[in-house]
């Protein structure tokens, strides 16, 4: 009987000193997924064509091997983009920069996401990292930016033509409107 008092005296001491075996890690929870990373986009106004436009992240995953699939999903889930992070490739914290075509990416709201998977030989975990939204608008055109009859080059032309009340004048007035519109 002292010897079994002996043994369980042993085994608490050891568990009050930290020496008792390790727990199984496991996988993380989705909330430790989620805090794994994070993504900064800001608004977009799309030019017309193709262009780059940046974006940041910081990542840091709960072991030195990891990837993480980014995806930017639009108006209706429709996928626009996407690109993979690599551990040994690139850093756990940096800026990167997406291409989108103003003909293929409808203005509305629109959000990152990011899948990361870290190994923990011989096991692999995936989760989501929290999701980041921006805005994107579509370009600006010459009539949306500005009416021609209210431009101050138009108004100026016009008055001038009203004060000097010749053909010239007028035509010259009509060109300057015209080309304010474009």
């Amino acid at each position: 009987m002292g010897c079994g008092r002996l043994l369980l005296g042993a085994a608490v001491t050891a568990g009050l000193l930290g020496l008792a075996p390790a727990a199984q890690a496991g996988a993380p929870t989705p909330e430790q997924f989620a805090a794994m990373g994070t993504f900064t986009v800001p608004s977009i106004t799309t030019t017309k064509g193709c262009a780059n436009y940046p974006y940041g992240y910081r990542l840091s995953p709960s072991s030195p091997d990891w990837t993480v699939e980014v995806t930017v999903v639009g108006p209706g889930d429709l996928g626009i983009a996407a690109e993979v992070l690599i551990s040994g490739a690139d850093p756990t914290a940096g800026s990167r920069s997406l291409t989108l075509c103003s003909s293929s990416t409808p203005a509305g709201n629109y959000s990152m996401r990011g899948r990361i998977t870290v190994s923990d030989y011989p096991d692999q975990y995936s989760g989501w990292l929290t999701p980041t939204t921006f805005t994107v608008r579509a370009p600006a055109t010459a009539a949306t930016t500005q009416p021609a009859a209210n431009s101050p080059r138009c108004v100026k032309a016009r008055k001038k033509a009203k004060r000097l009340g010749t053909p010239k004048a007028r035509k010259r007035a009509q060109r300057i409107c015209r080309q304010t519109r474009r």
